[in-house]
């Protein structure tokens, strides 16, 4: 794709001119989202997505010019106030701009284009090529709103054109619609861009043209099978795994529309080498297995089974769906349910990826050569003074795994301090508690580069809102949260939260009212084996803080209660006293959920059991926290994803997970930031809501928590 993204420098050099001239709408839209994201949403809302499609933003941003030309301008509310900056602080994304956005319902024939299905064609006319170059068709599903759909086709020659393919003498089976169109082989890849047409009214007009980017390349497959089963027990099972691993290769068709759909064809085929040659023919694929689906955004608890057709009859399946999406990436993560010998269910997970060329490859790294080292995280663009980062080899289990980078603390700009309000009043007694910062000391059981001791690093250190000096598994979990600082997910919910001040005030509030409680989360952790930073995952975003006056709250949808929302099946597996409370009913005061101490060590103690589950990628206890035994953190487990792997692929719960991973950033940065409120915070500990009138039932929380009642 390096010479399609030198070929689209032009419009790219636009890109300038027509976002520093005003769209306000493009000033609204979150940058990664409007270059990944086609503008367009499902009935569930779940975000329509692109993978390595650099055409998009360029083709989004042409087609609201055009819309601002053919719609009268606005009409001014109020000439006092300015427009909004696309510098500002967006509020919860509903700030002033964020009502001028375009949307896909100003594009209502857009919108109507539903499916696509494009074929090409060499000699034979009814035998489809992949890399045919002699004629084509395509069929369009449109389904205007509120109307019925129908299939409108296409066909026509292909008409070569210099490195292009040009479509010629077009026919259609509807006269209200026409086609242009072209092809380009850039980088073993196929690219190619339609434009769609319907009739106006009058004679020879033309009422809306929609875009349609195409986009056509060759895969590695990777499947998956579930590392607790046997395959050599299962003679058929094993049988059609092998079928779907043998010389096999992923053919992938991507259709966007701009402000429409996006959506895939999936082709698994075989290229059986010729006898004596090295390499298959280009065209002698034998196709085993064909689905598609919709390009969604897959961190969601909604999914859709795809379209199937097995073209082996040894490959039978139950159901299949798009499970992981890499936004900007050309690789997707399906699950395939088949039938084992017993006539049990048993999910494969077929992992298609393009591989990157030599020219992309030497790109990125020249990129990151020219870039540096990576952004602060509590600034909004890149530092650029950050000193280089020094190279560790991580040890697991006595065994060596992949170097990780271990990063120097981040460099805090200035800012000026935000005025902090108090929304809410505070009910504080006087209950006496230490409130300094407690600085990391030296550990000396563990000498200076063991393993198994925090390093100074981006959210355990001197500036941290907390940090920990213990060794062991707290040691471990601190370095793997530290190896995600530059996960793209991770990087995104950072500027997130740095760029929205509702982010902003809810993580500064979290700050202002955990500030007596620090002492006594930290005894809790050391007691537990964990960092205390693991309340960031738990309670970071609980109304007992946020509120800023200590409120218990129980879950309206289920039986989850008090500040670390523990439903009623955890606590009994954590060993509480709780009393079995229906859905939105507070449970009698008897019960340890509705009090922070006995509820932050049943939080340590379930943060350590998960962590101990993935000792290859701790960084998953922070996913496993969320989810709970299965949907994601069973891929991981079952199927040996790494963190950076579910984070890239956005599976359900990783957005979730990115976002806490990005307050322990921002938390190791705390003091002297922005985000430090110790002045205005509060120094004592309620005087309720954080023991229960009777003795803690767990010992060990009891050891952790008696000095602090």
């Amino acid at each position: 794709m390096l010479k399609l993204k030198h070929k689209l420098t032009l419009i790219g050099a636009g890109l300038f001119l027509l976002t520093s001239c005003a769209p306000s709408h493009y000033a609204a839209q979150d940058q990664s989202s409007f270059k990944n994201h086609t503008g367009h949403k499902t009935d569930d809302g779940r975000s329509f997505t692109v993978g390595d499609e650099p055409r998009l933003e360029e083709e989004k941003i042409i087609a609201i010019e055009e819309l601002k030309k053919d719609s009268p301008p606005p009409q001014k509310k109020n000439s006092n106030p300015s427009p909004p900056s696309q510098s500002e602080d967006t509020e919860e994304g509903s700030d002033e701009d964020q009502k001028q956005k375009v949307t896909s319902e100003e594009f209502p024939f857009r919108r109507s284009l539903k499916e696509f299905r494009f074929l090409r064609y060499e000699n034979d006319p009814k035998t489809p090529a992949k890399l045919g170059t002699k004629s084509y068709s395509l069929q369009v599903y449109i389904q205007p709103d509120g109307s019925a759909g129908a299939w409108v086709g296409f066909a026509g020659a292909l008409k070569t054109d210099g490195a292009q393919l040009l479509f010629e003498d077009s026919s259609q089976t509807n006269e209200d619609y026409r086609v242009k169109g072209s092809l380009e082989s850039v980088e073993q890849v196929v690219v190619g861009r339609f434009e769609i047409s319907r009739k106006g009214a009058l004679k020879g007009s033309l009422l809306e043209t929609a875009t349609v980017l195409y986009k056509a390349y060759e895969a590695d497959l990777n499947v998956r099978t579930p590392l607790d089963k046997n395959l050599e027990e299962y003679v058929n099972l094993n049988k059609k795994v092998q079928n779907l691993k043998a010389d096999t290769k992923a053919w992938v068709n991507d259709f966007v529309v701009p402000f429409g759909v996006s959506t895939f064809d999936v082709a698994i085929i075989r290229k059986p080498k010729t006898p004596g040659a090295e390499k298959p023919k280009a065209d002698s694929w034998e196709d085993l297995l064909e689905f598609k689906g919709r390009s969604v955004e897959t961190d969601s608890p909604q999914t859709e089974d795809l379209k199937i057709q097995a073209l082996l009859s040894d490959i039978e399946y139950k159901s299949m769906q798009l499970i992981g999406n890499a936004e900007g990436e050309d690789s997707k993560i399906f699950s395939m349910t088949v039938k084992d010998d017993k006539g049990n269910d048993t999910e494969l997970l077929l992992d298609v990826e393009r591989p990157k060329s030599a020219a992309e490859i030497e790109e990125e790294n020249k990129k990151k050569l020219e870039s540096g080292v990576d952004s602060d995280t509590n600034s909004e663009e890149t530092d650029g003074g950050q000193l280089p980062p020094q190279e560790d080899e991580v040890i697991v289990d006595g065994t060596k795994s992949e170097t990780q980078t271990i990063l120097p603390p981040p460099q805090e700009p200035a800012y000026e301090k935000e005025e902090e309000t108090t929304p809410f009043p505070i009910d504080i007694e006087d209950v006496p508690i230490p409130v300094k910062r407690p600085t990391p000391p030296k550990s000396p059981s563990a000498p200076k580069g063991s393993q198994d001791s925090p390093s100074t690093s981006r959210g355990n250190n001197s500036k941290s809102y907390m940090s920990t000096s213990q060794s062991g598994m707290a040691a471990k979990i601190v370095r793997a949260f530290d190896a995600t600082f530059n996960l793209k997910g991770v990087q995104d919910a950072i500027r997130n939260i740095n760029g929205n001040k509702g982010e902003r005030n809810r993580l500064k509030s979290f700050f202002k009212y955990a500030n007596p409680f620090r002492g006594l989360i930290s005894s809790i952790a050391k007691e537990y084996r964990v960092p205390p930073q693991f309340a960031y995952v738990a309670v970071i975003e609980s109304a007992y803080f946020t509120g800023g006056n200590y409120v218990v709250q129980i879950s309206s949808s289920e039986s989850s209660t008090g500040p670390f929302q523990i439903n009623r099946a955890t606590a009994k597996h954590l060993g509480m006293n709780f009393v079995y409370n229906g859905i939105g009913v507070m449970p009698p005061a008897r019960d340890e959920r509705r009090y922070f101490a006995p509820s932050a060590c049943a939080g340590a103690k379930y943060f350590f059991e998960n962590a101990e589950q993935f000792p290859r990628d701790y960084s998953l206890s922070v996913l496993a926290y969320n989810q709970g035994a299965g949907g994601t953190r069973g891929y991981a487990r079952k199927y040996g994803y790494t963190y950076a792997e579910i984070s890239r692929h956005n599976f359900a719960g990783a957005r979730y997970a990115n976002k806490k991973l990005a307050a322990y950033f921002i938390a190791g940065n705390y003091e002297n930031s922005r985000y430090d409120v110790d002045s205005a915070s509060p120094r004592n500990l309620p005087s309720r809501t954080v023991f229960p009138a009777a003795r803690i039932k767990d010992p060990k929380c009891r050891k952790a928590t008696d000095a602090y009642r």
